[in-house]
């Protein structure tokens, strides 16, 4: 998207992005990755579901409650809760990042007190950057596997789907309300923090303090 494409292009030249493609991405950043997203998603679907239930129309209010179930039992069940296990990592152990917790918040308020737009525009970029990394992500051969699997699932037809829906459902919009100077900000804001997903994992991001 042309609103966050500086994004984008940063994210793809990124050194969590770089190394999980040609495999020299430490286990230890993945697995923390991993931790993180898994906590990310358990709340993007709760949000997805909170989206679709605002809308006015039936067939966007039914994507994104689908939306929420695939995401709960594809991307976190499938994906994540299973590599979790295979690593024998218990998630209650684990808290959300300070980076983590600042971008579910940002999309939970804009889910409830923003606009039906702008509600979309804040949970937009998670898609569409997923698709964009895993369709250009150079993958050398040999990589780990659980890194093969993840650009995998993001490069799949079934995802691909949804990212075209949900873009042509913010066009279908745009075309009627316009793009104004708080809906970009909410865009971009969403995207930063994406950028700051990937840079929390590369630094394995703790709070300063013990909870």
């Amino acid at each position: 998207m042309s609103e966050i494409s500086d994004i984008q292009g940063a994210i793809m030249k990124h050194p969590f992005i770089v190394e999980l493609g040609n495999g020299t991405l430490p286990e230890g950043n993945f697995i923390y990755y991993v931790i993180q997203d898994t906590l990310y998603l358990r709340e993007y679907s709760r949000i997805l579901k909170i989206v679709g239930e605002r809308m006015a129309r039936a067939d966007y209010r039914d994507f994104f409650i689908q939306q929420s179930k695939i995401v709960s039992e594809v991307e976190m069940g499938e994906l994540h809760l299973r590599f979790l296990s295979e690593k024998e990592i218990n998630l209650p152990e684990h808290d959300m990042s300070l980076t983590t917790s600042a971008y579910t918040d940002h999309m939970y308020r804009q889910a409830i007190q923003g606009t039906e737009l702008q509600a979309i525009l804040s949970v937009l970029p998670c898609y569409v950057i997923y698709l964009d990394v895993a369709d250009n992500i150079t993958a050398s051969n040999g990589i780990p596997v659980e890194y093969a699997t993840w650009i995998k699932e993001y490069s799949s037809d079934r995802y691909r789907e949804s990212v075209e829906r949900i873009s042509n459902i913010v066009s279908e919009m745009m075309e009627v309300h316009g793009l104004s100077e708080s809906d970009r900000k909410v865009l971009r804001k969403s995207a930063v923090f994406e950028y700051m997903f990937w840079e929390t994992a590369m630094k394995m991001e703790k709070f300063p303090f013990r909870l």
